[in-house]
Order: C-alpha cells, then structure tokens, then sequence
C-alpha cells in the first residue's frame, strides 16, 4: 500500500525548494538588469568593456544609457563625454590621451581608452549642454598590470 502522506509532504517540499529556486534567479536576473555604474538623473548608465581593463592595450568599452522613466536605451540629448583622471598618493594627479565617443545606434562606442599605469583611475562621464557640464559621475578602474 502506498503512503500518499509522505508523498504529497515531499512534493510540498519540492514545490517550496523550486519556488525560492526560481525566486533567486528572477531577483538575480533583476539585478543584473539594473546595472547603474553611472546614476544620472534621468539615466542609468553602465559599461562593458571589450576586455578586461589594462595599461597593456586600450580598454575600449560600450557606454550604454536606459532612460529611467521608461526603462528603455536611450541616446540622451546631452553631448557625451569622457575622461580617465588619476590621483596618486603623492599629491601628483594626471590624465591620459583623450577618449574618443562614436554614436552607435543605441549606445556609444568608446576607443582608445588608456589607462597609462596601475593603480585606481577615475573615469568620469559627463553630460553637457549648450558647453557646460550639467552631470558628471565617476567610478574607480583599478588596474593591476
């Protein structure tokens, strides 16, 4: 004779393992989804460098804007900018050559990226209008060779 008791106990269990399971996933995929590496105001912005970041090449990345209200890309109305800068413990600070932006359907393409020793460099993004800064983030690079 079958125990139909421990059976349907198990299968709860099952139930209760893959709804925390698929939880996960969906908070995980969320997550991801809602990579900020840039908070503007109207923007989320984040990179995707091509490699890995080094002083050895330049670390060219994709430099992609979601519109916040309707959570879509977006080519924002601003000109965008962008510039390595990097202060060193003895008081000295320093910049690299200039990036250069190129306007892809949907994001920006941005080339010779060079990170022109180790150490925490500061990438900075700005939004400009009519000449003038109007936003500008940064976030750390560190590089390690």
């Amino acid at each position: 004779e079958v125990d139909y008791s421990s059976l349907l106990i198990k299968s709860e269990e099952i139930i209760k393992f893959l709804f925390i399971l698929l939880t996960l996933c969906v908070s995980n995929l969320a997550s991801a989804k809602s990579k900020c590496d840039f908070d503007f105001k109207d923007y989320c912005t984040s990179i995707e460098f091509t490699k890995k970041p080094s002083r050895s090449y330049s670390s060219d990345f994709k430099l992609s804007f979601i519109d916040k209200k309707t959570n879509k890309p977006v080519i924002p109305k601003e000109k965008i900018m962008s510039y390595l800068w990097m202060k060193m413990k003895n008081g000295h600070e320093h910049g690299s050559s200039p990036v250069k932006i190129t306007q892809k359907k949907d994001y920006f393409s941005v080339k010779d990226v060079w990170f022109v020793m180790i150490g925490n460099w500061e990438l900075f993004v700005q939004l400009k209008s009519n000449g003038k800064v109007v936003e500008k983030k940064v976030k750390i690079i560190n590089i390690t060779k």
